[in-house]
């Protein structure tokens, strides 16, 4: 009986996973930047970094991309829940990503971002940022 409940909660579980994904449609306006078409290139070369916010959270939230001397280098105000943005361009250095809103606390992180990396920042349903790394392009 135990090993049957087992089961059938597991079953349950996977079905309501398989049942709540959604397909988004294609914003046809937008187009594919060079920048975008090099994230695959794996020969990237003195190449920007770049940065994106997606929002998954249940309030608006804003970007902000400064260089550690207080230059803001980039922004993005007022992403809305199942919003993402495009991808910013900004220098190579150590940079601090600020994403604020009015209704929770704000989330600051710092990284060194080097030529040819990229940062793709997240707000989970809980409007809180999911932890992340820099990656290569």
């Amino acid at each position: 009986m135990k090993t049957n409940l087992t089961k059938s909660i597991a079953f349950a579980m996977l079905a309501s996973l398989c049942f709540s994904c959604t397909v988004d449609s294609v914003n046809e306006s937008e187009t594919i930047t060079p920048q975008q078409v090099q994230l695959n290139n794996p020969t990237c070369s003195e190449a920007d970094p770049v940065a994106r916010l997606t929002n998954n959270g249940t309030v608006n939230f804003n970007l902000e991309i400064y260089s550690m001397d207080g230059v803001l280098l980039a922004s993005e105000y007022d992403v809305e829940p199942g919003q993402a943005t495009g991808w910013k361009e900004f220098q190579v250095g150590e940079t601090l990503f600020s994403l604020e809103n009015a209704e929770h606390a704000d989330s600051k992180i710092v990284f060194i971002m080097d030529e040819c990396t990229m940062i793709d920042l997240e707000i989970d349903s809980n409007n809180a940022l999911v932890p992340v790394t820099p990656q290569q392009l």
